[in-house]
């Protein structure tokens, strides 16, 4: 279900896809974690949408081919869960007359790429539900003949104990790649806010192969999208979600066309001696 191929959006060009960036014997590579999938997740409470009148006649042009996942799927699978008693780590979740009070999405930690095919709605605030569903669809997208992954989350320390037994009360309607294995952090902004034992566990200056990542990108990316927000609250709801998935697309679509410019600027800085012109 998760594996089809979103024609209307893409990943991050530089980010390991096996059989579309990689070298075909990567897999004997020694080191391995070059290879590694690194995404960050975030929710935005900026991007709600206000309750309306049920439309028969709405229609979706793409529902479930870009950014955000297929609506019918989502629902069936927020029926069959039920969320385990945690402390509130949400914003807004008594917000009235909205359907949804936010969203939640994954990108790549290194260039803030939106990853396709897993932005959710949040219905009462940022749940571990919510985010379940965003990280297995995040993680089924290009990762064929992958064996882990990292996830760099604010609340990682949370929300990754009873992960893999959501999953398994998901009754297959969520999971991960087989045998894939994950990593996972937090945020260096956030980090120094939790307890002392935290930030020589989770801190990013601290994994093995993450590199110098703050998890803080998704900032960036909330800060351009939070400007279409007093627009699309009020729109009906499909087209609320072709909105989202045009800006992400052309968030995603700067960044590749700009991918060579940073590139070189980021060598020059490395290596501001070197010669050649």
């Amino acid at each position: 279900m998760l594996n089809q191929v979103k024609r209307t959006c893409f990943i991050c060009a530089a980010c390991p896809q096996p059989g579309i960036n990689l070298p075909d014997d990567w897999k004997e590579d020694a080191n391995q974690w070059m290879y590694r999938r690194i995404i960050v997740a975030d929710g935005n409470f900026s991007l709600d949408h206000m309750k309306m009148k049920k439309n028969p006649g709405e229609v979706a042009l793409t529902n479930g081919e870009g950014y955000t996942v297929e609506s019918g799927a989502y629902e069936t699978y927020l029926k069959a869960m039920k969320e385990v008693p945690l402390v509130s780590v949400v914003t807004n979740s008594n917000c009235h007359n909205l359907d949804a009070t936010g969203v939640g999405a994954w990108a790549c930690a290194r260039h803030g790429c939106f990853v396709p095919h897993c932005v959710v709605d949040f219905q009462k605030g940022e749940r571990q539900v919510n985010m379940d569903y965003t990280v297995c669809n995040a993680l089924q997208y290009n990762t064929t003949d992958m064996d882990e992954g990292m996830l760099l989350y604010d609340i990682w320390c949370q929300w990754h104990i009873h992960f893999l037994e959501r999953l398994e009360r998901g009754n297959g309607l969520i999971s991960l790649p087989p045998g894939f294995k994950l990593g996972g952090g937090v945020g260096k902004f956030h980090v120094g806010a939790h307890i002392p034992e935290c930030f020589w566990k989770f801190s990013p200056n601290f994994l093995v192969g993450v590199g110098q990542v703050d998890r803080e990108i998704p900032e960036t990316l909330w800060a351009v999208l939070n400007k279409s927000a007093t627009s699309t609250r009020a729109m009906t709801k499909f087209h609320q979600l072709e909105v989202l998935n045009d800006h992400m697309r052309d968030s995603n679509w700067k960044k590749l066309v700009g991918i060579g410019e940073q590139a070189i600027f980021l060598c020059i800085r490395r290596y501001p001696n070197s010669s050649g012109s």
